[in-house]
């Protein structure tokens, strides 16, 4: 309430000084208003036709440079997004070509080291069976020795204790 009566007063000071000093100022002489008002159309015409002919155009120049300028923008950001999204597509498909390739050679690594271990295991068995046909020929030559070392040894002691009894046997005779 306080700042429209404020305000009040305000507007109503103002009317007043302008009608008390209407005499003195120019712009409220009836006398002069036909003059105020060509000045005005003067005036208002040159701005008019200035802000037409002037800063109209220039600022829908300035307007449509921008518009170009945005669309050329949004062009080449679209240009751009596409050759992004083809390079990633090429990057992609190289990865996957790539992660083919290693399983492709792991697969074949897989396969060489499996046929190594089983050459490996191959041979070690052959070995193995070598090793235990050579242990089986050198006991059976061993055993071949003992056996003619035992038989000749047998012989031997055979044809000692055959003297030894001759030997008996003729003492025995001879007595």
């Amino acid at each position: 309430m306080k700042v429209n009566h404020l305000i009040l007063r305000v507007i109503l000071f103002l009317c007043c000084s302008v009608s008390l000093h209407a005499e003195q100022l120019p712009q409220f002489d009836s006398k002069k208003y036909s003059q105020q008002v060509f000045w005005l159309i003067i005036i208002f015409s040159l701005l008019y036709t200035f802000i037409k002919y002037f800063v109209i155009p220039s600022i829908v120049k300035l307007k449509d440079k921008r518009k170009n300028r945005i669309l050329d923008t949004l062009e080449k950001t679209s240009k751009i997004n596409k050759e992004i999204m083809k390079i990633e597509k090429e990057i992609n498909e190289t990865q996957l070509d790539i992660l083919q390739t290693e399983i492709a050679i792991n697969d074949d690594i897989n396969k060489k080291v499996a046929k190594l271990t089983r050459q490996k295991n191959e041979a070690f068995e052959e070995y193995k069976t070598e090793q235990n046909n050579m242990s089986q020929a050198k006991i059976v030559s061993t055993q071949k020795i003992y056996h003619k070392t035992f038989h000749a040894d047998v012989n031997k002691l055979t044809k000692i204790i055959l003297q030894k009894i001759n030997l008996q046997q003729y003492e025995n005779k001879v007595k």
